[in-house]
C-alpha cells in the first residue's frame, strides 16, 4: 500500500509506492538489435495523430487538434483516489496513507 512519509531533515512529504518497485516492462528480455521509434503509435497519448482521444484526459491546453499541453492519468500511479484517508503519527515519524491522483503531463 503506498505511503507519504514526512521527512523531518528537509521538511517535506515523499511519496512511498514499494509494489511499484518494478514495473511489467521490468521483466522483458532486452533486444539485441534497436528499432526505430514510429512517427505514429496507436496506444501512444502524445504521439501526433491521437489528439482526438480523449479517453483518460483530465486537462488539454489548446484546441483538439493542436494541442501545447495535455494531462492523463499514470498507467502506473503511485497513489490511488480508492485508499482511505488515514493519518499516522509514532514520535517523530509522521506519515499519510497513498490517497490521491497521479497524472502525466
Amino acid at each position: 500500500m503506498p505511503e507519504l512519509r514526512y521527512n523531518i531533515i528537509n521538511r517535506e512529504w515523499v511519496v512511498i509506492a514499494t509494489e511499484r518497485a518494478k514495473r511489467p516492462l521490468d521483466f522483458k528480455k532486452p533486444q539485441k538489435e534497436t528499432n526505430t521509434v514510429p512517427e505514429f503509435r496507436q496506444d501512444c497519448p502524445f504521439c501526433p495523430g491521437n489528439e482526438g482521444d480523449l479517453s483518460d484526459e483530465t486537462f488539454r491546453l489548446g484546441d483538439k487538434k493542436a494541442w501545447k499541453a495535455r494531462s492523463i492519468y499514470n498507467k502506473f500511479p503511485s497513489l490511488s483516489p480508492k485508499e482511505k484517508l488515514e493519518r499516522h503519527n509514532d514520535g517523530i515519524y509522521h506519515s499519510i496513507s497513498g490517497y490521491g491522483v497521479a497524472e502525466v503531463i
